[in-house]
């Protein structure tokens, strides 16, 4: 695995990170996606942005401290790309405790950190916020659109590159991703060089970590092969392997649309429209008879009040077969300029396994 060896060798995470690493990797569980994985997950995150942005917020690690490995090869195969003969061979994400995400590339024998911390909001260290507005500035390769600002910044590392036009057009869907997280630095003071040449290089990294995620939170469409921690000799020295799982995913990519979206606009009118209060559903079992209980997220509830929603939402959990949902309010939908039909029909939205919930 490239973590161990990014982790004792990085010359651009600070001494103080280093530390907090070091302190939660025996904690972290391992997982590493095949290469047939790493393939699905590169198609889903590249055609579905639109699915991965507005699932954002439920993208839940399995355990506090969680890496995942990809096979960097075969995720760009998934884009319709050929990767370059240069380019890095593993990438992984490492999820910590402390509701930051670090990413690690290269290859067995030598792999770095990315300068770039991915921080839920209110987990961040502000003074290591990275601000590129009037201080640190990385030119855009649209010259219509010759400074990134802060904000345009953080949608291209996270989504992938978008020129101005795109990024208005697309501002509705991917700020339910960009909303969610901050960017820092994993240094004081990293060097403009470096700074450009791993942004570059890693623009609309971050989307395949939130969806690696997802696709590790479909029980129903990915198995899990546990892997013992074993050791070999390579040119003479130690390598060792620690314990992981890998990670198979049973899910077509074409598929995936229908997985990750619920009734909400089936069958429904394109105009503004009211929608009633209904559950949203995950990870359920179809066969199951459900015991649903109650139980809170903090995390969640911070979500929900950075949405304006006055308290948090109601949600459950399934103790038979692991699933969960979440209670949502009335709200208006569609799109007021094909009409309206608010305060005249109220749209009720029932999933296929929800019916007969409460």
């Amino acid at each position: 695995m490239i973590l161990d060896n990014a982790l004792s060798k990085s010359l651009i995470v600070s001494d103080k990170l280093k530390k907090m690493l070091n302190y939660v990797k025996p904690f972290t569980r391992r997982y590493v996606f095949n290469a047939d994985a790493s393939h699905k997950q590169g198609r889903f995150g590249h055609h579905y942005i639109d699915i991965v942005c507005r699932n954002a917020s439920q993208a839940v690690k399995p355990f506090p401290n969680t890496y995942i490995e990809i096979d960097h090869h075969a995720l760009v195969r998934g884009r319709g790309e050929e990767p370059a003969t240069d380019s890095v061979q593993k990438i992984g994400f490492w999820w910590t405790q402390y509701g930051h995400c670090f990413i690690v590339e290269g290859d067995e024998k030598q792999a770095e950190f990315t300068p770039f911390i991915y921080a839920q909001h209110g987990t961040h260290d502000g003074d290591q916020l990275l601000n590129l507005y009037g201080t640190q500035q990385i030119k855009s390769d649209d010259p219509e659109d010759d400074i990134y600002t802060y904000d345009a910044f953080k949608t291209a590392l996270m989504c992938g590159h978008m020129n101005k036009a795109m990024r208005e057009g697309m501002s509705g869907i991917s700020n339910m991703l960009t909303d969610l997280y901050e960017v820092g630095m994993t240094m004081e003071h990293i060097p403009q060089e470096i700074l450009q040449m791993y942004f570059s290089e890693g623009v609309g990294t971050f989307k395949y970590g939130i969806t690696a995620l997802m696709l590790l939170d479909e029980r129903s469409k990915r198995r899990l092969v546990p892997v013992a921690a074993s050791r070999k000799i390579v040119k003479g020295k130690i390598r060792a392997t620690p314990a992981h799982h890998m990670v198979t995913i049973d899910l077509d990519v074409p598929y995936i649309r229908n997985v990750y979206t619920d009734a909400v606009g089936h069958r429904v009118t394109p105009m503004e429209h009211d929608v009633s209060e209904h559950w949203v559903t995950y990870d359920t079992a179809n066969q199951c008879k459900h015991d649903w209980q109650p139980f809170y997220s903090e995390d969640a509830a911070k979500r929900d009040a950075k949405a304006g929603h006055e308290k948090p939402l109601r949600r459950e959990f399934c103790t038979l077969c692991g699933g969960r949902r979440t209670r949502k309010p009335n709200y208006i939908s569609g799109d007021p300029k094909k009409g309206s039909t608010v305060g005249t029909k109220t749209y009720r939205v029932i999933a296929s396994n929800e019916k007969g919930s409460k």
